[in-house]
């Protein structure tokens, strides 16, 4: 649920400049999230039905830890999951078509919206010289990124291709840990800033921040999300047969993934530094004494 509706956030999330932010997200998040409750919902109740919750955590499980005893019981691959399972049981017509519909289009979301931030992200990278400055050419006719656009759908293409002949299951399973991580991150960020700097928040023509016993109210919300964003990291690390077991590749995975940010942050701002022609600490330091 929550990695189908990031799909659906970041699509507009990153689409650009809006007109009207603030209206355009507060109703694309209400719709997203009003269509996606229904639709899993309704898939959710009929997979207990039809399958049962033990068959699918036990499937999701064997599949991840033990990929050659898994290939020997069925040729259906682990990662179709519950609604893999739900199309092949399922008996009447109607689930079958129900299941057989949501399934491409909940993969072409993903999908686009894959795409869509990926092209996004490449363009920015581009645009500040950081990559290949081709990827930042904008169509003349249709006014997008068309390389850039080319490169995440080609990216995208091999990673399907792998995924189908290689067993991702392992790399994959902390999957919602690294969620659950980066709303956590997000969460103490936003409990910290009304502190650290309340300039950024504060409405036109506010001088103070409405504040709660003298702590501020935004920091009380990031405060209660970081709660619950531990209480779901704990909940994902005591229930490996739900989530999934940790392993030396999920883990080296997860760490990859998280050191990346760091790592990519510290080399662009040694490119910048590099290629600035101003060098601010320097210029500094020949200011002459007050």
């Amino acid at each position: 649920m929550v990695l189908n509706y990031n799909g659906v956030l970041y699509a507009y999330y990153v689409g650009g400049e809006l007109k009207r932010p603030g209206r355009t997200y507060l109703y694309a998040s209400i719709l997203s999230i009003g269509i996606l409750v229904v639709v899993w919902t309704g898939i959710w109740l009929l997979m207990r039905n039809n399958i049962g919750l033990d068959f699918m955590q036990s499937q999701a499980q064997l599949g991840a830890n033990s990929p050659d005893a898994y290939g020997k019981i069925t040729t259906l691959q682990a990662s179709a999951g519950g609604l893999g399972y739900g199309l092949v049981l399922s008996g009447d017509p109607f689930s079958k078509i129900l299941i057989g519909i949501a399934v491409p289009c909940a993969e072409l979301a993903v999908d686009l919206a894959f795409v869509a931030v990926v092209t996004r992200v490449m363009f920015a990278l581009a645009f500040d010289r950081l990559l290949p400055i081709g990827l930042a050419k904008i169509s003349e006719r249709n006014a997008v990124p068309t390389n850039a656009i080319v490169v995440a759908v080609i990216g995208g293409i091999v990673f399907a291709i792998l995924a189908a002949f290689v067993n991702l299951a392992n790399i994959v399973a902390n999957l919602s840990l690294f969620v659950a991580l980066i709303i956590l991150a997000g969460a103490v960020a936003a409990t910290a800033l009304p502190f650290r700097r309340p300039d950024l928040i504060l409405k036109p023509g506010q001088t103070e921040l409405a504040r709660v016993a003298g702590v501020p109210v935004p920091a009380l919300w990031g405060a209660a999300t970081t709660v619950l964003a531990l209480i779901v990291v704990a909940i994902i690390v005591t229930h490996p047969s739900v989530f999934g077991s940790f392993s030396v590749s999920s883990v080296g995975a997860l760490v990859l993934v998280l050191g990346a940010g760091p790592v990519i942050y510290l080399i662009a701002r040694q490119m910048r530094l590099s290629r600035s022609s101003i060098d601010l600490r320097l210029a500094m330091r020949e200011l002459p004494p007050e």
